[in-house]
């Protein structure tokens, strides 16, 4: 198999193999001891790191620098977890999860980004020597081990928002966040040496939480899926002005809009490393014309199958499965997690746990009852699809909705030929 890649391909394999390398390196290293005041010569910057192309490098990374030459130059990196935490899985799923502040050199820290082939910017915050201090002092509090830890988030409280509440837990360090929302940049403009005097309009004026998430899926399609099917009603409210802080290009972009004193908060703006070749997104969703020609295609046999036949009967039991299970699953997330933006989830009105159950009792008035019920429920979903339901609907929903409905209408319709007997496989 390895012989039929081509040497782009085998080179980007290695590449990825050491950036991953050099990560462990990172994660599993101690630093040097650390002095207990930084001269004047000390520099504190915010460095930046561009989305990759791996799933968990889909949002890109933020951490500060400190750099005091011939003395120190460490990286404060809030997004550190621990797979071996105790219940660390089971938490995971609850939304319940710890990460700490980690510490490490920065020749350890820029490898495996730019290894990685992503931009790395840095923005050296404009601090007097005291500011400068504070904020460093209150940074080696932090990152003791009993005070490194803190409940994640990943809209409220993470890696690029973290560092938005240090910035503003230092009382020395009074930062004055403009009030206009750094809107409508695209994550492959933030990325290059004019980010900050030439960014694009963002198709959306009133962005939420789910139009950024699917800007930065792109490459990722099927995760963006995922995603969709599982948050609710809270992601598609127009964020304020500091929410959009919450993907470290946009915290960048504040940090570069910020004042302290009357004077921008960031003082210079440098490039680190510049990535070979830029992160290519696509236009296109494939995910949604794949499942609708497969929505499509069961649509067909169940439109023109003269009786209920072997085939029909498999397409009932998947299709209402399925979404019976996902419904299920919607549901746990919304009342047996931690997870506030899987609440209000209108996804399990079509994804109706009860489908299965009522279509194994089809023959019971109640369960006719129901899918008739269940098919004007679907019909209400797509008429406002496009302009009044109050949720964002993934499009590769679209066809299966429209199977649903055709699917719950010869359920429900008494007058249509009748079930002779239960649906099997056999």
């Amino acid at each position: 198999m390895v012989n039929t890649l081509n040497s782009k391909q085998k080179t980007s394999l290695i590449m990825r193999a050491i950036a991953l390398l050099i990560f462990l390196i990172y994660a599993r290293s101690s630093p040097a001891q650390t002095p207990e005041r930084l001269s004047s010569n000390a520099r504190i910057s915010v460095i930046t790191c561009s989305p990759g192309e791996e799933l968990y490098e889909a949002f890109g990374h933020s951490a500060i620098r400190v750099h005091d030459p011939g003395k120190v130059d460490m990286v404060y990196n809030y997004g550190i977890f621990s797979l071996t935490e105790e219940n660390f899985y089971v938490n995971f799923a609850k939304g319940f999860l710890w990460y700490k502040l980690g510490v490490n050199s920065f020749d350890r820290f820029l490898p495996v980004y730019s290894y990685g082939n992503r931009w790395v910017i840095e923005q050296e915050l404009n601090l007097s020597y005291q500011q400068k201090n504070d904020l460093y002092k209150y940074l080696e509090w932090n990152r003791k081990p009993e005070n490194a830890r803190y409940k994640y988030h990943y809209f409220d409280d993470n890696c690029a928002t973290r560092i938005m509440f240090v910035l503003d837990s230092v009382k020395a360090i009074n930062v004055a966040w403009n009030d206009k929302p750094a809107r409508g940049y695209r994550p492959d403009e933030l990325a290059n040496a004019n980010i900050l005097t030439k960014p694009r309009k963002f198709e959306k004026p009133n962005a939420t939480y789910r139009n950024l998430v699917h800007r930065y899926t792109e490459d990722h399609q099927w995760m963006r899926l995922g995603i969709d099917l599982c948050q609710g009603m809270p992601v598609d409210k127009p964020l304020n002005d500091q929410q959009f802080s919450f993907l470290p290009d946009y915290f960048m972009l504040a940090l570069d809009k910020a004042t302290l004193n009357g004077k921008r908060l960031v003082g210079a703006t440098n490039v680190l490393h510049k990535p070979q070749q830029e992160i290519r997104l696509l236009d296109v969703d494939f995910t949604v014309i794949f499942l609708n020609i497969i929505w499509i295609s069961l649509l067909l046999i169940v439109l023109f199958a003269k009786k209920y036949t072997r085939l029909n009967a498999i397409v009932y039991w998947i299709i209402l499965g399925i979404t019976s299970f996902l419904g299920l699953f919607i549901l746990v997330m919304w009342f047996g997690t931690e997870h506030y933006h899987c609440s209000n989830n209108l996804n399990v009105l079509w994804a109706s746990p009860i489908n299965l159950v009522a279509f194994i009792f089809i023959k019971k008035d109640w369960a006719k009852k129901y899918f008739k019920f269940y098919n004007w429920l679907l019909i209400a979903i797509l008429v406002t699809w496009f302009w009044a339901f109050p949720q964002n609907l993934h499009e590769a929903l679209l066809g299966l909705l429209i199977l649903l409905a055709v699917m719950a209408k010869k359920l429900s319709n008494n007058t249509s030929e009748p079930i002779e007997e239960k649906p099997t496989l056999d």
